[in-house]
């Protein structure tokens, strides 16, 4: 917290560095998703404003089957350095 004129704030998580970096992670998968789907024509010519439900949930449902994925990679692999 910070003070501003005698008032207590908050710093806003969005404001946060690391926020911004995640931000910017999922923006990239977000693409490299799209593209693997076949969306990009379809979001350079539309923009994702103007998508589908279906495919934006698509695309979104995709998007998190790879960050479970790699969670569990990760996992796997801290586990396996545990064992060494």
């Amino acid at each position: 917290m910070r003070q501003a004129g005698g008032k207590r704030w908050r710093v806003r998580r969005s404001a946060r560095p690391e926020a911004a970096g995640r931000r910017d992670a999922l923006r990239s998968l977000k693409f490299e998703v799209a593209e693997d789907l076949g969306l990009q024509d379809d979001i350079a010519e539309r923009g994702f404003a103007n998508m589908t439900t279906h495919e934006v949930g698509e695309l979104g449902g995709h998007m998190v089957r790879r960050l479970v994925a790699r969670g569990r990679d990760a996992m796997a692999r801290d586990r396996h350095r545990g064992d060494a």
